[in-house]
């Protein structure tokens, strides 16, 4: 029970060090088949520094499933445009109509995104999808991409986790301490 204790103040130092990261999931839901969900971590200073996306976009190619990696902004909070030049994007949370980039292994690129003048947060919000493949620029939907709901919501902090894991290793430890007393009696 002692190493589980050491083990566990150890996670939890961990945990605070890495306290000004915090990792949000996100979803996306069209009344069409154009969705995706994933996570997202930011920094100290809200930006987005990884991240990835699974998405279903059936319009894009002929097996419509993508999987892709946050496109990192060099830029930090600056608006930035994507290398084929089909959106613009900031990489911060909350996200903004400039929205959050991503990228897959053939060179799609994947904007998720508020309405313009608008920034979605924790919650469901509108929000808007859009993609472009390599050689031909091509957005889902309309020209200002495909509307749905946007999801975000933050994950549990590793310090949860944590004290969750310590809550039932505390309720087993107990549970066996009644079991031998019980044997013994």
């Amino acid at each position: 029970m002692k190493k589980f204790a050491l083990l566990l103040a150890a996670a939890l130092l961990g945990a605070a060090s890495a306290a000004s990261a915090t990792t949000y999931n996100w979803s996306f839901s069209a009344a069409s088949d154009d969705n995706g969900f994933g996570s997202f971590t930011t920094n100290a200073q809200n930006e987005a520094v990884s991240g990835w996306g699974s998405f279903y976009l059936p319009g894009l190619d002929s097996t419509g499933r993508f999987t892709a990696s946050l496109f990192t902004n060099a830029n930090g909070t600056a608006q930035n445009t994507s290398p084929d030049g089909s959106f613009y994007y900031d990489d911060v949370f909350a996200v903004t109509n400039n929205g959050l980039l991503f990228e897959d292994k053939a060179g799609d690129y994947i904007n998720v995104y508020a309405p313009s003048g608008l920034t979605d947060g924790l919650g469901s919000n509108p929000g808007y999808i859009g993609a472009s493949a390599p050689g031909q620029w091509w957005i889902v939907g309309t020209q200002s991409g495909e509307a749905g709901t946007l999801t975000i919501s933050a994950a549990p902090e590793p310090a949860a986790w944590s004290l969750m894991i310590l809550g039932v290793g505390g309720v087993g430890a107990a549970l066996r301490t009644r079991r031998r007393k019980a044997l013994a009696a």
